[in-house]
């Protein structure tokens, strides 16, 4: 009996003439992240990856690490054993039948026979082995909603023998779909935002806002546990990138009106990371804004920001409820180190009425009333030129 992984690639089956893209992508992305486990084979095949040189010692370890995965629909650890009735039958025994079964109650068999050579087919094997599990046992068949589910898959060389599936992560590899430029705040909702946007197969690279003394060197602590422990899913990726944005962020409280002050600081994000993106050929920008939850993400307001972009801006929480946000930043584990209280720029400068229906006629004007007082220009291309790489 040989332990092997069988991953599965669900969406990726769905891609034609570029399907081979996708899986060397995800192949890349596997290797990478099982690089302590150097003796582990990968190899792929049409529809699935299999991992085979495992001990089952370190069986555990390697499912919680593929789990978090882009571009792995499910997983399953199984055994490779010989193609022979007798031993299928003593190994669906000594593997599933003889663990503690207090919680099962039914069974159901799933047989697949690749191998149409082998001299019983699937309906024979399900009989023998169901008769089996019925006399040697007290569980009972359910077809609809077993407890037990026991998978055989015949194959040319051999036999697999796995039980239930594992979910994977779903998805595109990251990777796949080029990289992305996310604004990261120290809050709840952009580790979300990052999250999502490497299930559709970016890359994503990080752009921290800071304004020392203002906010203070915990909250860069925080911003960088965050992309620390979004690690895994962005295929390794760390890539953060720390913006000092104090000096820009002091001759915005010279503006006349106050109440656009948030709105003409996010035309400055976005301006400096244009430079970046254009810097680091990276070909759109990414933020967790989410359609009406703050004055600043108003559909007004997105539009005066937007104005000022010269890539496409991904906002992939815009429709997302709160509480759904919330949800899955639990599920990441993002969440108890987005609710640390260490503000960041954002909600230092905010003022008591913000603007919720901005005109980029007036952002403009105020701009330019600003421009009389001093070279913001010139700043702002100085703030981009000091940006330093933390991880």
């Amino acid at each position: 009996m040989v332990p092997i992984i069988i991953i599965r690639y669900g969406e990726l089956t769905t891609k034609s003439k570029n399907r081979i893209d996708f899986i060397k992508q995800l192949k890349i992305n596997i290797k990478y992240a099982l690089s302590d486990y150097q003796e582990i084979k990968i190899i792929h095949f049409h529809d699935r990856i299999e991992l085979t040189n495992l001990s089952l010692a370190i069986m555990n370890d390697v499912i919680n690490i593929l789990v978090k995965i882009f571009g792995i629909s499910s997983l399953s650890p199984a055994f490779s054993i010989d193609k022979n009735i007798e031993v299928l039958s003593e190994k669906v025994m000594s593997l599933f039948l003889n663990q503690d079964l207090t919680n099962a109650k039914t069974f159901k068999l799933f047989v697949s026979r690749s191998d149409k050579s082998f001299p019983l087919n699937s309906e024979q094997i399900i009989k023998i082995i169901a008769a089996m599990i019925l006399k040697r046992t007290n569980l009972k068949v359910n077809v609809i909603n077993p407890d037990l589910k026991i998978n055989i898959k015949v194959n040319k060389e051999d036999i697999y023998l796995f039980a239930n599936k594992i979910t994977g992560a779903g998805g595109l590899p990251v990777g796949s779909s080029g990289k992305v430029l996310l604004l990261l705040s120290g809050g709840i909702d952009s580790p979300v935002a990052a999250y999502k946007l490497m299930k559709r197969g970016l890359q994503v690279q990080y752009l921290h806002f800071a304004t020392p003394p203002f906010t203070l060197p915990a909250a860069l602590k925080k911003v960088e546990t965050l992309v620390q422990i979004l690690a895994p899913y962005n295929a390794g990726s760390k890539n953060l990138y720390i913006c000092n944005f104090t000096n820009l962020q002091n001759e915005l409280t010279h503006l006349k009106k106050e109440n656009y002050r948030i709105i003409l600081m996010r035309r400055m994000f976005i301006r400096i990371a244009n430079l970046f993106a254009e810097k680091y050929k990276i070909q759109a920008l990414a933020t967790g804004e989410a359609l009406g939850q703050v004055a600043s993400q108003t559909l007004a307001s997105i539009n005066a920001i937007n104005i000022v972009a010269t890539l496409p801006i991904l906002r992939s929480l815009i429709t997302e409820d709160k509480f759904d946000i919330i949800n899955i930043a639990k599920k990441i584990g993002t969440y108890k180190t987005s609710i640390l209280p260490f503000a960041d720029c954002c909600s230092l400068f905010v003022p008591k009425n913000p603007v919720t229906q901005p005109k980029i006629k007036e952002c403009q004007l105020l701009e330019n009333e600003l421009k009389q007082l001093i070279d913001w220009e010139q700043i702002l291309i100085n703030t981009f030129n000091e940006i330093e790489k933390r991880l």
